[in-house]
């Protein structure tokens, strides 16, 4: 039984030392509010659908719960979408573009409303390739807004990873 005892000790020092956790931290209070991030790039919709990534990811996990109300919260996740280009990557001849690639860079802070301390502050960057289909430019729209989607969901995901690693 005690070297039972011994395996489980020296078990938990080694998770603990290589940057596991073997508690879960537990908060009074796990709400979190996440604003529509702020945006005045050349993708105005990046801002909404950076929140509402955030939002599914957080609901998803165990550590906070997403509310719609910041009254309500004990936690707000806001950030701000710092620059957004279109970058050409792929040509079919010297006039016609094929692929380009989204660079995206935001900051975003996880901030505790009851003491209004600021507890993570980060920048971000991200980049996303898409290919541009040579029928119709509302085609090319749509190819756009699909990569911004997966854009926004790749941000939030490292958002995510970065807090539960804070934690």
């Amino acid at each position: 039984m005690k070297k039972l005892w011994l395996f489980v000790v020296v078990l938990a020092l080694a998770l603990s030392s290589c940057g596991y956790k073997v508690f879960s931290p537990s908060f009074s209070c796990n709400e979190i509010f996440v604003p529509v991030w702020k945006n005045y790039s050349s993708a105005p919709e990046l801002g909404e659908l950076l929140s509402e990534a955030l939002r599914k990811k957080l609901s998803q996990g165990r550590l906070f719960v997403p509310v719609f109300s910041k009254d309500s919260a004990c936690f707000e996740l806001k950030g701000r979408v710092k620059s957004v280009y279109l970058e050409p990557v792929g040509y079919l001849n010297y006039q016609q573009v094929s692929e380009v690639r989204i660079n995206f860079v935001g900051e975003y802070e996880l901030i505790n409303l009851k003491t209004g301390d600021v507890l993570l502050k980060e920048t971000i960057s991200r980049y996303k390739v898409y290919d541009i289909p040579l029928s119709s430019p509302e085609e090319t729209e749509l190819v756009k807004t699909q990569a911004l989607k997966k854009l926004a969901e790749e941000v939030a995901e490292k958002v995510l990873q970065r807090i539960v690693t804070r934690f």
